[in-house]
């Protein structure tokens, strides 16, 4: 048996007994208690220096990838993106042939910016020093086109009552309204607005009533004044017109290097015996078909 010494605070080791260590899975015997004691201060330590256990990782859900923006090897600077000019725009006016008025007339647009005193904007045509000098080149506004002013008169209608001839606002009371069907104009409102529209002219080509202006062509004159064909405006050009005196129709099917662009046939050939002089058989149907089927037009010569 071992018993503690008094004083000494010692284990002292007096039998020879076997001690088995109390470690589970282990099982050693020990010879005495102070080898049991050591031996089971060897688990310990062995336990402290064990590495420790690597957890499994938990499976994630996988993750798509971020789409990537294609890209665009330029070789050299980028390209220059031009400037798109604007379609000819067609107003869609339907033809208008008036008899015995067989006169070339070319449409022009004259430019106009004159000082407007419903909308307050000043106009350059007006400033000081703007006569005589080339003001249409400098104008911020466009002198090409202008502020229509349009009006509209729309009546207010009330109906009044069968036997005292009132509106209903004004029914006293001391009777039923009745129903007429009779209505009173009880006032007027007038509605205004403004409209842009192309300031298009007619320059006549005829010789009997055209002629020239000052020795020069009258459309060449009028260029020197800013006026352009409307298909030449920068950014709202216009299909070409019909050169038959006033005609807008812009659907052009024959096209006379000498005499012009016309919408029917029948006014280009009555505008080519015109200008050629010859008179044109106006009582006569089957010789006024004769004639106009013995012009030629579209580039042929009678």
């Amino acid at each position: 048996m071992s018993n503690e010494l008094e004083g000494s605070g010692q284990l002292e080791v007096t039998s020879d007994e076997m001690f088995v260590c109390s470690e589970p899975g282990c099982g050693k015997v020990c010879k005495n208690a102070l080898g049991k004691l050591a031996h089971e201060r060897s688990h310990v330590a062995k336990e402290d220096d064990a590495p420790p256990v690597a957890e499994e990782p938990i499976a994630e859900a996988p993750i798509a990838p971020a789409p990537v923006p294609p890209v665009t090897v330029i070789d050299g600077p980028p390209p220059v993106k031009k400037a798109t000019r604007a379609e000819p725009r067609n107003l869609n006016i339907p033809p208008m042939h008036k008899a015995h008025s067989n006169i070339r007339s070319v449409k022009m647009m004259d430019p106009r910016c004159r000082t407007n005193p419903e909308t307050g904007i000043e106009g350059c045509e007006d400033k000081p020093g703007a006569y005589g000098s080339l003001w249409w080149k400098t104008c911020p506004h466009d002198p090409y086109h202008r502020l229509e002013r349009h009006e509209e008169n729309r009546p207010t209608l009330v109906e009044i009552c069968a036997s005292c001839e009132k509106a209903e606002a004004d029914h006293d009371g001391s009777h039923t309204f009745e129903r007429s069907g009779r209505l009173l104009q009880s006032g007027l409102t007038t509605y205004v607005w403004f409209s842009e529209e192309p300031n298009l002219r007619q320059v006549q080509l005829t010789p009997r009533v055209g002629g020239t202006l000052y020795g020069l062509d009258p459309v060449i004159w009028r260029r020197g004044n800013g006026w352009i064909m409307p298909n030449e405006h920068t950014t709202k050009p216009l299909v070409e017109f019909c050169e038959y005196h006033n005609c807008w129709c812009q659907n052009i099917v024959v096209r006379d290097p000498e005499y012009g662009n016309y919408c029917k046939e029948s006014a280009a050939k009555r505008v080519k015996l015109d200008m050629k002089g010859k008179s044109i058989e106006a009582y006569n149907q089957e010789k006024l078909d004769e004639q106009m089927d013995a012009t030629r037009v579209g580039g042929s010569r009678a």
